[in-house]
């Protein structure tokens, strides 16, 4: 089939529009790195600098990753991503499934009492209270529990669960199982993809959790990586108002850029193996319930 003039000059227009769309997206990311790896003589040099020109030098990254606090601040955000995760997807999963039967008596009330938390909250000095009285101060914990549920993610999960196929359960009731059974072997595995893509939604939330760690942890050992880059800046911005010099002017300069990546390249890795569930779990709104 032949295509017209107008077809054609309307793909090109797309295709100009993405590509602008996607400079825009990468443009900072490139000059952020760049920045992180420029010399002290081409720092210096008048003009906005994209990319390194005389050389590149790793002296940020060095300076970064040999911070003894760094790896510790990994550890305990490696384990606050996949414990957090874990146990949110769990706790928003299981909820889910229960509020979602047709069978359990009240759901709709309490699908009512969870959505009023998305509008009314006790506040920092409340929340406070009670993490203490529960002994969470100074743990990791503190960053976790408290906001395991997220209250979108489950009235989406509900609604992914109430639109699965009435058969399918009704044949696992006729040949004897339990609501146990049928969680974990018919919802779950039709749910991969919202399970992924929520559980994605998650690990990032965890990821750049930082505010909670300044309520809640008093011992450095167990900052998260976020609070710790975030001391980092809090320093570099100190010494740009110091006599250090231009080198340290430049290494102040670099080692933002740095922590910059630092903090966006793990994400950054590990989404394009997530990509094909995500792609599929985000049109669940769209197409459910």
């Amino acid at each position: 089939m032949k295509r017209s003039p107008a077809d054609v000059t309307i793909d090109v227009l797309l295709y100009l529009f993405l590509a602008g769309v996607a400079f825009a997206m990468l443009f900072p990311f490139v000059f952020v790195l760049g920045n992180s790896l420029l010399t002290v003589e081409e720092y210096l040099q008048p003009g906005m600098k994209i990319w390194p020109r005389q050389g590149m030098t790793l002296d940020a990254y060095r300076g970064l990753l040999t911070s003894p606090t760094i790896y510790n601040s990994y550890r305990n955000t490696i384990f606050l991503v996949g414990a957090g995760t874990a146990v949110s997807l769990f706790i928003t999963a299981i909820t889910a499934f229960a509020i979602s039967r047709e069978q359990m008596k009240g759901a709709n009330g309490l699908t009512l009492v969870f959505v009023i938390t998305m509008l009314i909250q006790g506040g920092l000095v409340p929340n406070y209270l009670v993490v203490r009285s529960l002994g969470l101060i100074n743990s990791l914990w503190a960053m976790i529990l408290p906001v395991a549920v997220n209250t979108f993610f489950l009235i989406i999960l509900k609604s992914f669960f109430a639109n699965v196929p009435k058969s399918l359960e009704e044949s696992a009731y006729m040949d004897g199982a339990n609501e146990v059974y049928i969680f974990f072997r018919i919802f779950v595995p039709l749910s991969v993809p919202a399970l992924v893509t929520i559980g994605l939604f998650y690990g990032v939330n965890y990821w750049n959790s930082f505010f909670l760690g300044i309520l809640y942890l008093t011992d450095r050992r167990k900052w998260p990586l976020q609070l710790v880059l975030r001391d980092i800046l809090i320093e570099s911005e100190i010494g740009d108002t110091g006599a250090g010099g231009h080198y340290a002017d430049r290494m102040s300069h670099a080692l933002k850029m740095a922590t910059i990546i630092v903090a966006v390249v793990p994400i950054a890795c590990i989404y394009p193996f997530l990509q094909k569930y995500f792609s599929k779990g985000i049109l669940i709104g769209a197409v459910k319930g």
